[in-house]
C-alpha cells in the first residue's frame, strides 16, 4: 500500500490494528513528510507513550513476587504462636499429635508463599522477555518504514530528476553513519 502511495490506507490500516508496532508505524508515516528527524522523533514520542501500557502490569506482578514468601514466613509466625498458646495452657507434656496439625499449617503457608512467589517471578520473567521483543520489533518496525520513506522519496525525487536542471539529491541523503548514534531501546527494558 505505500509502495503505491496510498498514505491514508496505510495510516488506516495501522489505526485498525491496535500494536505498538502499528503506532510507532504509523507515526512514521504521518511525520515524514516533514523529514528523516520528523519522522523519528515522531516514532520516539509512540514509543514512549507505547512503553509505559506495556510495563503497566510488570510492577504488580514484581510487588506480588515479593510479598507471597513474607505472608508466607507470616502464616508460620500465626501457626507457631498458636503452638506456643497450646503448650502454655496444657503445661510441659502436650501430644504431639495436637501439635502436628499447627505445625504442617506452619510449614504449608511457608511452602505455598514461596511456591507463589517462584510462580509470579517465572510469568514476571516470561513476560519481560515478550516486552523485550516487542521492543525489538518496534525499532525494527521503524527502522524499516524510515528507510522505506527514504528509498520511496529518493525515486520519486528520481523521477522528478528526470524533468528538472540536475540536482544531487544523494548528497542530501542521511545516512546511517551521518546519524547521532541513539541509546537502544532495550536499554529501557533492561532497566526493569
Amino acid at each position: 500500500i505505500a509502495r503505491n502511495n496510498k498514505i491514508t490506507e496505510a495510516v488506516a490500516i495501522c489505526d485498525s490494528k491496535p500494536y505498538p508496532v502499528s503506532a510507532v508505524v504509523r507515526a512514521v508515516i504521518t511525520h515524514f513528510d516533514r523529514g528523516e528527524p520528523a519522522a523519528r522523533h515522531a516514532a520516539d514520542e509512540a514509543y514512549m507513550t507505547e512503553l509505559p501500557k506495556l510495563r503497566r502490569g510488570l510492577k504488580v506482578l514484581a510487588c506480588l513476587g515479593n510479598i507471597a514468601p513474607i505472608l508466607g514466613l507470616l502464616g508460620t509466625l500465626l501457626s507457631l504462636m498458636s503452638i506456643f498458646d497450646k503448650i502454655s495452657q496444657e503445661g510441659h507434656f502436650v501430644p504431639t499429635t495436637e501439635l502436628a496439625g499447627d505445625v504442617k499449617s506452619a510449614l504449608l503457608t511457608t511452602a505455598l508463599g514461596l511456591i507463589v512467589a517462584m510462580a509470579v517471578h517465572l510469568f514476571s520473567f516470561v513476560l519481560a522477555q515478550k516486552l523485550e521483543n516487542i521492543v525489538g520489533d518496534m525499532e525494527k518496525g521503524c527502522e524499516e518504514m524510515i528507510n522505506f520513506c527514504i528509498v520511496h522519496a529518493w525515486h520519486k525525487q528520481d523521477k522528478q530528476d528526470k524533468t528538472e536542471p540536475a540536482h544531487d539529491v544523494h548528497k542530501e541523503r542521511v545516512t546511517a553513519t551521518d546519524r547521532p548514534a541513539r541509546p537502544s531501546r532495550q536499554t529501557d527494558v533492561e532497566n526493569l
